[in-house]
């Protein structure tokens, strides 16, 4: 017998599915959504070309059902059958193939599968009687597999228990046959989004990207990607079209555009081909360039269905995220995608695991705000062999065993800050908010439709900040988003509550009226009760209070920027006390340049309620300028380095232009806001300058707080460099010689002994013509301040050269499913510092091996092939660090969030700090930071010392150089470590 069947399983008339979708596990279908099976006309292609017959026989679009199927079968004897089998339909599709067991006992009975999970497929096995589970990619080798030359890529049953061999990938798929079209009823497909007859084509398989933590593409295809070359996809199109006269494509690549010469390759030849084709593909935002789209669109791209997941931008970069994705990104591809003509699918998911009930409404307003022409909403699904999966069921989370609810769009499990009712109701809240979306297109706009989505947006906020507690924040949050304001005053805040309130009631004395603007103040994580404060205050403007994770004050101005409805985005600070016209200013100047390229920078001076130190003078002089330099100013102009964010406003069109908005690589703040400027200048922004639009800043600095910070600019000025390296002239242009720590601490203290004189009584003193306070000011502290200054900024720079992170976190591991969740935990909570992380692989299993070799990013991976221990692998990773500080960890730390950047500011406040202790609280370790120069004197850990023992003994010997040991976040008094 040489007579093979091969079937799409029926589904429609049971539990509908969509076989292809989901990497191939199965997906929610219906009679709208029937694709053609290609990974059985590939094998039924290559099957004909080893001689065999081929029955194919696709039983949804030609709506049979399983007698029907039978009854086709019957009379005919066959080699072998192979019919298909989905996750969400497995119990049937089993049943199915039992009844081709006991029908055909002629033939060898195939199960063809994409679920890979060893205790699936012996479920699988079990049920149906088959002889073999095709688990591979056996496109190419079906024919040898049914001759019995290889079992490669399948799974069977041997006394009863599984035997799974693994299958190598198709590395080359340009050598893949043509799909055997011709057995298929290609009238009856269709896609919904393209309409009917629709045929598929898959040009690539594989996807490296981190999301594979919860998609099932990387599972089943695996993480290399690998890719037909642009003439091969062009012969499969040329069947399609000439042969079958089918002009809709849908690419189902997982990334079709990852690389976009061979994108921009194959539109070329379509367009030489001269055929008129409408095609749809999935992709990623950050591999679209604004020259492909336009590449696509010639070549008869209408759609992109583009993966966003979540609106939550924390959420967003995490590695379980959609790392690559930025909300500047997603809003530049809308608008060039409708000039284009091409329309956006959103591929969303309610509950990735760091989700809460507010990032459900992050997700929402990003869909309201973006409108894309359609969305596709999923909710989280742990597909077995995924992390996800593994982690879910480690953690408990999996609630339904039922494989009919694994089809994408039903709830099976919670998450650490959702329960499955919430991710139920989120679901129905944005299916629900979309719904009215949709509904307003077709029949129009109208104040009806508009009360019904505020209703609706307001139920969605009542849910997710809890209904009772903060109804009324919900309805002004509602009102204020809905409100069209000209200019909105974005204002990032941390502990600053007392300057704050008074920054906000000079807001309230403006000589606008309030209804001309709005204030978006985003709270970075206050341990103070600025919240609270905040809450109470009542204002004549519409003052909105974000309150966000301590990320520092980049990611709160984007937040800010985000949640801005004003046509106009005004950066200022909290401790910037605005004048009386200052946004009067701002507004005169943007009405009369409407050009959105134009941007205004207002005039910052020193509050006259607080002391101006001849440092403060200093700084913002021309003999100085390194906080405010407006003697660059010329003909009412400003360069891009003083686009300070003090006192600067923008049109939001321009922003929303940017790919990225403020930077959050800047871990403190400096060279952050020059960096956006460069950007913008390069976009065509022009900075004006009016003196009228004033601000006074209230904020005290000292002589030893600003070299401080001085050092820290030289550092952000290599992170700006490293961006930009054309800036690096501009940047480090001039100066003293370098000169290193000790020395700054000897031109610091000698500064300090010259402010000591009264300068308002030398003033009493004249010497010529000037009072002797001018002379001594000119002739003595400008020149101090100058050359301390520009020495402290260089050494910082030189810093940063040498050491490229913050921080080098140490981390021994060796069992696999702690790596991984204390990994995941990093990623989710440190910020607010540079960091890598260096990972000793101290003598695991192959699991964790395996775990390991997936990382990517700044992680180094360090193996022991035999355990040293983790004093020994502490001192390892110290060796390979390559930052200014290292942080060790015990194997199963769980930080909390801000637990980097608390330890780091102890670190940096104090140049005699050597060693930190824990400055926040750590589930079952604490960290301890060692400056990295000072843990190469000290010799590292003494190995051989038991690991509670290494800390003490080093801190103690830290202390016997003179050094100083913190055990607390507060600057001005650290407690100090005492010796036991």
């Amino acid at each position: 017998m040489n007579r093979v069947a091969i079937i799409n399983t029926p589904s429609l008339r049971k539990r509908a599915v969509s076989r292809g979708m989901a990497g191939g596990l199965g997906f929610d279908g219906a009679e709208t959504l029937v694709l053609p099976p290609l990974d059985l006309a590939l094998m039924a292609a290559t099957l004909r070309a080893a001689g065999f017959e081929v029955d194919l026989i696709d039983a949804d679009p030609l709506r049979l059902d399983d007698a029907d199927v039978y009854a086709r079968l019957d009379g005919r004897p066959y080699a072998a059958i192979v019919a298909s089998v989905s996750l969400p339909t497995l119990e049937a599709d089993a049943e199915f193939l039992a009844g081709l067991r006991a029908r055909h006992l002629e033939a060898h009975v195939y199960a063809k599968t994409l679920v890979r999970e060893p205790r699936v497929l012996e479920e699988l096995l079990r049920k149906s009687g088959a002889d073999l589970v095709l688990h591979g990619e056996p496109e190419m080798s079906i024919a040898a597999i049914i001759a019995g030359e290889t079992r490669d890529g399948t799974a069977w049953l041997d006394d009863g228990k599984l035997v799974f061999h693994p299958g190598a990938p198709i590395a080359d798929l340009d050598a893949l046959p043509l799909p055997a079209r011709d057995l298929l009823p290609n009238e009856r497909y269709v896609y919904p989004l393209l309409g009917t007859p629709v045929a598929t084509l898959q040009t690539s398989r594989g996807c490296p990207y981190p999301c594979g933590y919860y998609c099932p593409y990387p599972l089943v295809e695996g993480k290399a990607w690998r890719a037909q070359s642009p003439e091969r996809i062009v012969a499969e199109l040329h069947d399609v079209v000439e042969h079958h006269g089918i002009r809709k494509i849908y690419f189902r690549d997982a990334t079709f555009t990852l690389d976009q010469k061979r994108t921009a390759r194959l539109c070329a030849l379509i367009r030489e081909a001269g055929w008129r084709l409408e095609w749809m593909c999935e992709t990623r935002v950050d591999c679209l360039g604004d020259a492909l789209l336009e590449e696509m669109a010639a070549a008869g791209c209408v759609g992109i269905l583009i993966g966003v997941e979540t609106g939550d931008e924390a959420v967003m970069h995490l590695k379980e995220g959609k790392k690559g994705l930025t909300v500047p990104k997603l809003a530049h591809l809308r608008r060039r995608a409708r000039e284009l003509g091409i329309r956006l699918h959103f591929l969303l998911i309610a509950g990735l695991p760091h989700e809460t009930r507010s990032s459900i409404v992050d997700t929402y307003d990003l869909v309201m705000r973006h409108e894309p022409d359609t969305i596709g909403l999923t909710v989280i699904t742990p597909y077995p062999g995924t992390p996800l999966h593994a982690e879910a069921e480690r953690s408990g989370w999996i609630e339904s065993a039922d494989w009919r609810d694994w089809g994408g769009h039903q709830v099976v499990m919670r998450t650490p800050h959702l329960s499955r009712d919430d991710l139920a109701r989120a679901k129905q809240l944005i299916d629900g908010g979309w719904a009215l979306v949709e509904h307003e297109r077709r029949v129009g706009a109208s104040p009806e439709v508009a009360r019904l989505r505020k209703q609706h947006y307001v139920e969605l906020l009542g849910w997710a900040y809890g209904l009772d507690a903060v109804r009324a924040q919900a309805q002004r949050k509602a009102r204020a988003l809905a409100a069209a304001v000209p200019l909105t005053v974005v204002i990032p805040t941390y502990n600053r509550r007392d300057i704050l309130r008074k920054t906000l009631l000079a807001f309230s004395a403006q000589t606008v009226a309030p209804a001309e603007f709005e204030v978006v103040v985003v709270d970075d994580g206050s341990t103070d009760d600025t919240l609270a404060a905040l809450a109470g205050l009542r204002t004549p403007f519409a003052l909105r209070v974000l309150a966000e994770p301590h990320r520092g004050p980049n990611a709160a101005r984007n937040r800010g920027i985000a949640a801005a409805g004003g046509r106009i985005v005004l950066f200022t600070g909290d401790d910037m006390i605005p004048g009386p016209s200052f946004l009067e200013a701002h507004l005169k100047f943007h009405s009369s340049h409407p050009d959105d390229r134009d941007a205004l920078l207002g005039l910052i001076e020193w509050s006259p309620e607080i002391a101006v130190t001849p440092l403060m003078e200093h700084i913002v002089s021309p003999a100085g300028g390194q906080q405010f330099n407006f003697a660059e100013v010329r003909d009412g102009k400003a360069e891009f380095n003083l686009f300070y964010t003090s006192n600067v406003s923008v049109k939001r069109s321009l922003l929303l232009r940017q790919q990225t908005w403020f930077d959050t690589d800047f871990t403190y703040p400096a060279c952050d806001d020059i960096e956006l400027g460069y950007r913008l200048r390069r976009q065509g922004m022009v900075l004006h300058f009016r003196p009228q639009a004033a601000t006074y800043h209230h904020h005290p600095i000292t002589t030893a707080g600003f070299v401080r910070r001085q050092r820290m600019a030289g550092r952000m000025s290599i992170v700006l460099t490293r961006k930009h390296p054309e800036l690096a002239a501009f940047v480090h242009a001039g100066g003293s010689e370098h000169v290193d720590e000790a020395a700054l601490e000897r031109m610091l203290d000698a500064v300090l002994e010259l402010e000591k004189p009264d300068l308002s009584k030398l003033g009493a003193l004249r010497t010529g013509d000037e009072s002797f306070a001018t002379v001594y000011r000119r002739a003595v502290l400008d020149p101090l301040y100058a050359g301390l200054l520009d020495a402290a900024y260089r050494l910082g720079v030189r810093e940063a050269a040498v050491a490229p992170f913050d921080v080098s976190i140490a981390l021994p591991v060796h069992d696999a499913g702690v790596a991984q969740r204390t990994l995941t935990r990093l990623a989710a909570v440190t910020d607010g510092a540079h960091f890598e992380v260096i990972v000793v692989d101290d003598g695991s299993t192959d699991e964790t091996r395996a775990v390991l070799a997936t990382l990517g990013g700044d992680v180094q991976v360090v193996r022991n092939p035999e355990a040293r221990g983790v004093v020994a692998a502490w001192n390892q990773a110290a060796e390979r660090a390559r930052g200014r500080h290292v942080v060790f960890l015990g194997a199963g730390a769980s930080p909390e969030r801000g637990w980097l950047r608390e330890l780091v500011a102890s670190a940096d406040a104090d140049p005699d700090v050597a060693v930190v202790g824990s400055a926040a609280p750590i589930a079952g370790k604490a960290p301890l930071l060692v400056r990295r120069d000072r843990f190469a004197a000290l010799g590292g850990f003494r190995e051989g010392t038991p690991e509670a023992l290494a800390e003490v003994d080093l801190r103690l010997r830290a202390r016997a150089r003179g050094w100083r040991v913190v055990a607390d976040r507060a600057e001005a008094s650290p407690v100090e470590v005492a010796a036991p």
